[in-house]
């Protein structure tokens, strides 16, 4: 489930996993689809998923109050197109590493 712009879709593609995602792409002119959003949300609660992942190029917003809604929490995947303070310096391979780690935290439900 992601809540953030979604920079996402060769990653997707390459590992062929199911999605769902609150944008149709990562345009910052973009807005999320409310329909979407209602939909993560039963998904969410019909599987008891407990984590919704937002992006470094998002203020994390949309994936925090459907993290509230559903009792969840967010977990960050960044793209490395942007990094924020704690990534500079860091090299890709350790921030796919800790993505590596997000996605196993995500899927594992701890």
């Amino acid at each position: 489930y992601f809540g953030g712009k979604f920079a996402y879709s060769h990653f997707i593609r390459r590992y062929g996993a199911k999605y769902y995602t609150a944008y149709d792409d990562c345009s910052d002119e973009g807005e999320p689809s409310l329909g979407q959003v209602v939909l993560i949300k039963k998904q969410m609660r019909e599987n008891h998923a407990k984590y919704i992942f937002t992006d470094e190029m998002s203020s994390g917003l949309v994936a925090r109050e459907i993290a509230r809604d559903v009792g969840g929490q967010t977990l960050l995947f960044p793209t490395c197109h942007n990094p924020s303070a704690d990534e500079q310096g860091k090299r890709f391979v350790d921030v796919m590493n800790e993505n590596l780690d997000h996605i196993l935290t995500a899927l594992n439900g701890e």
